[in-house]
């Protein structure tokens, strides 16, 4: 078949500049647009191929439409005014296509490439940034990290910095457990508009795979273009700080992630004491990861004030709740200093908890006033959450004594 072919052309993903000609090419220039509508932001910040924005222009368009043809039922003085009659009076100047229209529009389009994507543990993050609860420099490191993926395309085309490239951007992710770690991973996945290919430290170590393997896991990372998400890194930051250590599957992950040539973050738990589970926060970063690293970003447990946003955000907002629920979100915001895996374990046993007291099933249309989350449900959870806490760490102290 292929002695047949006389001619085999390649078409790359466009880069910012070229999104941005699509975009002016796609949009008419009878359509009105915003004042706020900027096609440059939406070509760096979306990296979308002709037909996904073709797409995002459509259906931006429909939101708009539809959105003035609700606005002209509410001001119209026939409340039995159909349609077809509303559409009727609906002119070409009366459309204005904002920016968020665009901008979700254009997130449905990515959302609906990254379902596309065929990975063994491939994960679709659903949040970006702004879920994020961590401190401004957190935040603004993984702002910046976002900026240089969006660009990341222009730079080696374009800008020719293609065959320049040394290493992947490898990013470090520290943090106590339940500092939301997994979650800021996600998040960069999200904003770039990315699957994750999550893998398992201990499991790697575990089984043992061969560099065929290695690099074929990464390989099918880069055909998808999705973020690598190694949790558990601080397995791979004991094998790469043992001077000793010359061949082994951490150093041939560590040979891929250098070769990689997406996004990658690994993601470790400190801790802060010896005989604690996890890296010493205090200890340097071994030096064959540390060549690697493009950022560093440090989490650290929620205080006060981040406490209380993460109960309020991690409560769905469909979960009925007492009148007393807000009050007594500030005091055990107060009260208990806990991480945000462990606020998510709370919620979720107080919210089954205040289900079984009604004893309702999914069938029921109106939810009964006794099966609501009330701030008992809370307290009682957060309590019964320090108790396990208290009782697995007096476990793992007592297993530590008889084997460290």
């Amino acid at each position: 078949m292929h002695r047949r072919i006389a001619l085999s052309l390649e078409f790359p993903e466009p880069d910012a500049q070229m999104r941005l000609a699509i975009w002016k090419r796609h949009i008419p220039d009878s359509m009105t647009l915003a004042d706020n509508v900027s096609l440059e932001e939406l070509a760096i910040e979306f990296e979308l191929t002709g037909g996904f924005i073709k797409n995002a222009i459509f259906e931006a368009l429909a939101s708009a439409v539809t959105r003035v043809m609700n606005n002209l039922r509410k001001e119209s003085s026939n409340e039995n005014a159909n349609v077809s009659t509303i559409t009727d009076e609906l002119e070409e100047k009366d459309v204005q296509l904002k920016m968020e229209d665009l901008r979700i529009a254009c997130k449905r389009q990515s959302r609906a490439d990254l379902t596309r994507t065929n990975l063994q543990r491939r994960i679709i993050p659903i949040a970006g940034l702004d879920t994020l609860v961590a401190c401004d420099e957190a935040k603004s490191v993984l702002r910046e990290i976002v900026e240089v993926e969006r660009v990341r395309r222009l730079l080696s085309t374009r800008w020719g910095f293609k065959g320049q490239q040394a290493r992947s951007n490898f990013v470090l992710i520290m943090g106590p457990h339940g500092s939301g770690k997994t979650h800021a991973a996600a998040c960069l996945g999200y904003e770039t508009g990315r699957p994750l290919q999550t893998l398992s430290m201990p499991e790697i170590l575990r089984k043992g795979p061969s560099a065929y393997e290695i690099g074929k896991v990464f390989a099918e990372a880069a055909l998808a273009g999705a973020v690598v998400v190694i949790e558990q890194g601080e397995q791979l930051m004991l094998e790469a700080s043992d001077p000793d250590n010359i061949a082994s599957s951490g150093l041939e992950l560590l040979y891929n992630i250098k070769s990689y040539s997406g996004l990658v973050v690994l993601c470790v738990t400190t801790a802060d004491a010896p005989t604690d589970a996890g890296w010493l926060s205090h200890a340097p970063t071994p030096n064959r990861i540390a060549i690697l690293l493009s950022y560093m970003v440090k989490l650290s447990k929620p205080n006060r004030t981040q406490r209380l946003q993460l109960w309020k955000q991690l409560i769905p907002k469909d979960t009925p709740c007492a009148p007393d629920v807000p009050e007594t979100l500030e005091k055990i915001a107060s009260k208990y200093d806990t991480t945000g895996a462990r606020i998510l374990a709370c919620i979720n046993r107080a919210a089954a908890a205040a289900a079984r007291r009604g004893n309702t099933s999914v069938s029921v249309k109106k939810i009964p006033s006794e099966c609501a989350l009330t701030g008992q449900d809370l307290i009682d959870s957060c309590d019964a959450e320090v108790d396990l806490v208290h009782a697995t760490n007096t476990t793992a102290a007592w297993v530590r004594a008889l084997y460290v």
